[in-house]
């Protein structure tokens, strides 16, 4: 709802009145944060209705013996093993026999994709509400791809239509709850992800190496396509400049903030430490220390527990959004990581959400990561600090970082088109054209 709710604060109310179809929070999500506070903000307040998911995970895995932690074989769906090869200790004919009946059935039956009964459901709920309030357009979202089952349904009955890809979808998803998807698998999600982006009368992506992959892959027509990532909103910052300082700062110090999670493998945090370990000596010779503030998730815990930083760590847990920007106006300068390229085999144009809020504190942002499209937007923001590969480069890190924390200077002019008015103001201008 993040996105949909922000761009909705800033749409033109005179002309679009908006009603949100999205997941209630039951089932395996009512564990899920839930933050109405963005919600609060918005005038008038539009009509929400939620469809609970159905997942017939659970008594699936059940039925057939799987566990949800269990080891993952080691061969793709449907190779063949060896004759001789050993079972694992514990593992009988019968029990390997149910798990590949449930890889088989996970393969045929979760379709888009694991919540696909929501999208049915939401599917149905979507033209029930049409034909009682009869819809000019409807803008779908994914992930998970399932969110844009309504936006087929609902062109069929003549509805215009836009499908936000805010991730690669099944150019990246390579597996189902684990398993890795099989060629029959792979060619049927590709043909799905085809139909949508074909029939979309627009096709929006977060970023402009995402819509040139989908662009690439799926012949999409550029004169309909369009980047619009996500933004900040200036009403966020408003009076956080007097509100009091989330923690206290001492001279020499350095803090580096970090928001929300990262997308980083166990190596990955190794070498992340690595490096700012060695950041944290070049900044000690230049009589600074080094502070690491996580806000969201506990980044460091395990790293602070078995004593391997050599910086000061402070985790200050969940906090609800408004609470955030004092955070990011206390801190000399904020971490970002950008490695989901490493992760997810081909997965390139990934924005995090942060980066938005972080150009708008005005701060320099320390990039671990690919220097891709987010580096560049740091760049030409000039608030970049690369956090290389060699330790030599720490020496270099350290300098710049230094000579970026101590400058004293206002916001660079081109952070004031991240804002959600600005991008309120583009997809409105995709909005009225469609409609045309």
């Amino acid at each position: 709802m993040f996105r949909p709710i922000r761009i909705y604060k800033h749409l033109d109310k005179e002309q679009f009145e908006i009603d949100f179809l999205t997941i209630s929070l039951l089932s395996s999500y009512r564990l899920a944060t839930r933050d109405d506070t963005l919600l609060e903000e918005v005038t008038p307040k539009p009509a929400v209705y939620r469809v609970p998911s159905v997942e017939p995970e659970s008594w699936l895995r059940g039925l057939v013996g799987e566990k949800r932690n269990g080891n993952q074989p080691s061969h793709s769906p449907g190779a063949q093993a060896p004759t001789q090869a050993r079972l694992p200790p514990g593992e009988t004919f019968a029990k390997r026999f149910l798990k590949s009946i449930y890889r088989r059935l996970i393969m045929l039956c979760y379709f888009p994709d694991q919540v696909f009964l929501w999208g049915w459901l939401s599917s149905l709920k979507a033209l029930w509400l049409h034909l009682k309030s009869r819809y000019d357009l409807i803008y779908t979202t994914s992930n998970p791809p399932s969110g844009h089952l309504p936006g087929l349904i609902l062109k069929s009955f003549g509805v215009r239509w836009i499908a936000d890809f805010r991730d690669g979808g099944n150019l990246w998803i390579k597996k189902i709850q684990g398993y890795p998807k099989g060629a029959l698998r792979q060619q049927a999600d590709f043909y799905y992800d085809k139909w949508v982006l074909d029939r979309a009368d627009y096709v929006i992506t977060q970023s402009e190496l995402l819509k040139e992959d989908l662009s690439r892959v799926y012949s999409v027509k550029h004169s309909r396509f369009k980047a619009i990532p996500n933004g900040y909103d200036e009403e966020d910052f408003a009076g956080a400049e007097t509100a009091p300082a989330p923690f206290t700062k001492a001279a020499g110090e350095i803090h580096l903030l970090h928001v929300g999670s990262w997308v980083v493998n166990p190596g990955e945090i190794d070498m992340i430490v690595e490096r700012l370990n060695a950041l944290q000596s070049a900044l000690k010779e230049r009589h600074r220390e080094l502070l690491f503030h996580a806000v969201g998730n506990d980044l460091l815990g395990n790293q602070q527990r078995a004593c391997t930083i050599r910086f000061r760590y402070c985790y200050h847990g969940v906090i609800s959004h408004p609470l955030l920007p004092p955070y990011l106006l206390a801190a000399d300068c904020y971490f970002m990581s950008s490695s989901v390229g490493k992760l997810v085999d081909g997965a390139r144009g990934v924005l995090p959400g942060k980066l938005w809020e972080y150009l708008r504190g005005g701060k320099p942002i320390i990039l671990f990561g690919p220097q891709d499209e987010a580096w560049q937007i740091i760049k030409d923001s000039k608030l970049g600090v690369y956090l290389g590969e060699l330790h030599s480069g720490n020496e270099l890190c350290a300098d710049a970082l230094l000579r970026l924390v101590d400058e004293a200077r206002g916001l660079h002019p081109r952070v004031s088109q991240h804002s959600w008015e600005s991008r309120a103001r583009a997809l409105q201008e995709v909005l009225l054209g469609v409609l045309r």
